[in-house]
This record gives C-alpha cells, structure tokens and sequence, in this order.
C-alpha cells in the first residue's frame, strides 16, 4: 500500500490552499484534489439557508456566534462528574487514569515550589 508523501512548501502552499477548498480551485489539477477530498454527496448542506444573491451582491449578513457555558455545559458532564466523584461503576482502566492524573498534578504542583 503505497502512501504519496505531498510536499507542501511556501511554491505551492497557495495551490493546496485552492485545493482544499480554503479557496476556489483555478485549474483542473485543484478541482480533480477538491473533488477527491470531498466527493459529491460527503457533505450536507442546507441549501436553503444559502442566499447567493445576497453573497454576490455583498448585502449578506453576517451572524455572530455566541457561545456562553450555559450552552456548553449539558446534564452528562455533571452525571460524569459526580461518577468520578463517588467512582460509582467505573471501569478499573478509568479509576486507575483518574488516580495517575492526580498523581501527576500532585507532582507538578510540588516541582513548581
């Protein structure tokens, strides 16, 4: 199974660029890499939530996205949490990762006095 090692280089850095999509592809060579990334049908797209017109004409706008903790934070992490807490029904590989991760914080925190 032969793996093709890609160069990438400040000469063809903006090629990839345009091949991954980052840009629209200029010649057949970027849109043949585009379309072997992502072939049609590899990715979902609203089309209705897409107004060309507006994109073309420059009166789309654009929509801030806000992320707060409150909309991160769900009710599994917290079940999670108390779990770790109690260590009611962990697995031994997890309990034993908890206590090296305690066993390492401990020791930096003692390097770093």
């Amino acid at each position: 199974m032969g793996n093709k090692i890609i160069n990438l280089v400040e000469e063809n850095f903006y090629e990839w660029l345009c091949s991954t999509g980052h840009l629209l592809p200029r010649n057949e060579r970027e849109l043949k890499r585009f379309e072997k990334l992502y072939p049609v049908g590899s990715i979902d797209i609203n089309e209705n939530a897409i107004d060309p017109l507006s994109i073309i004409l420059g009166t789309r706008i654009e929509k801030r996205l806000s992320i707060n903790q409150s909309f991160i934070v769900s009710s599994e992490p917290q079940e999670l949490k108390m779990a770790a807490r109690k260590f009611d029904g962990l697995p031994s590989d997890i309990l034993d990762q908890i206590k090296r991760n305690q066993k390492n914080n401990k020791d930096d925190i003692n390097d770093k006095s």
